[in-house]
């Protein structure tokens, strides 16, 4: 789709990136909030800590500014984004785009197709490209509408991150919390891919932001990566159950015998030990102690989680 190229179209692949200066600490209490915005080494910008942040304490809850579906019209969404105020528009637009060509051509072909929005395909474009870069769910379920956050979209990558999306909750807040303590000036990190995807896999993933990850578990010369690789393998030799689901949980609603059950129990309590050796990983011992817990009543691995 060579055509699709016009000088118009190049001017949307040189959108604000991730080093646009511009900071929104948007603020749900009074007390001083636990981070900043600001430069992060070969980066652009990213969230640091502004003092020392226990283990589950909440980092930030961060508002709603702009919600969208899958599959809703382009040019109708962008008319719902013109509706913002003025400087939530440009907070959003300042936000860093991923410049995946192949995405922005596809709306670009569906926008001039259609022949609604032809004449602001450009600022389309722009909009789709922040999204797909910055757009988080906002339930758990893959059919969930997606959302923007103006500072959790400012959260950079790590495989290894010491902070998780907590919720989101009733009032409209993008919740993060840490999975272990963080020291004052350490930047906060979440991890844009599930936590269980072997290396190789990760980063064919990452590609869609347009960056090659560079942390511990992604440098094949740092011993972390080796053993965090051996791991996540060893975890998913212990998920081959029939009776576990692809997440490694027990699958509801089925009438399995005793000894499977057994069998899966042990699993899971196994897993749970391997989860518990790395901060990034434990809440997803909690998980798999549900099928333990449940079934035979264990409490031997509580202290794992």
């Amino acid at each position: 789709m060579a055509w699709l190229r016009p000088a118009w179209l190049e001017s949307a692949f040189r959108a604000p990136s991730r080093l646009a200066p511009r900071a929104v600490p948007h603020l749900a209490s009074r007390a001083p909030p636990a981070f900043e915005v600001r430069s992060s080494p070969n980066k652009g910008l990213g969230v640091f800590a502004t003092r020392d942040i226990a283990r589950d304490a909440m980092i930030m809850r961060d508002p709603l500014v702009f919600r969208y579906d899958e599959g809703e019209d382009y040019a109708q969404r962008y008319r719902r984004f013109t509706l913002l105020p003025g400087a939530t528009q440009r907070d959003i637009l300042g936000l860093a785009v991923g410049q995946n060509k192949e995405h922005l051509e596809a709306v670009a072909y569906s926008v001039l197709s259609s022949g609604k929005g032809a004449d602001s395909v450009v600022e389309i474009l722009h909009l789709e490209d922040v999204i797909t870069t910055n757009g988080f769910g906002i339930h758990a379920d893959s059919d969930s509408p997606g959302g923007l956050f103006l500072n959790a979209s400012r959260i950079n990558h790590s495989c290894v991150p010491n902070a998780d999306q907590a919720s989101f909750d009733d009032d409209g807040y993008k919740v993060m919390r840490a999975n272990r303590d963080i020291e004052t000036g350490e930047e906060i990190t979440t991890s844009y891919t599930a936590h269980f995807l072997p290396r190789e896999l990760r980063q064919l993933l990452l590609g869609r932001w347009g960056f090659t990850c560079q942390c511990p578990a992604c440098d094949p010369s740092n011993p972390f990566s080796r053993s965090h690789e051996r791991l996540l393998k060893d975890h998913d030799q212990l998920c081959q159950d029939a009776c576990m689901d692809d997440n490694g949980r027990l699958k509801a609603g089925g009438a399995w015998p005793y000894a499977v059950l057994k069998q899966a129990a042990t699993r899971a309590q196994k897993r749970i030990e391997l989860l518990a050796r790395h901060h990034a990983l434990r809440k997803f011992s909690r998980q798999a102690y549900v099928p333990v817990n449940l079934t035979f009543g264990s409490t031997s691995c509580a202290d794992c989680v």
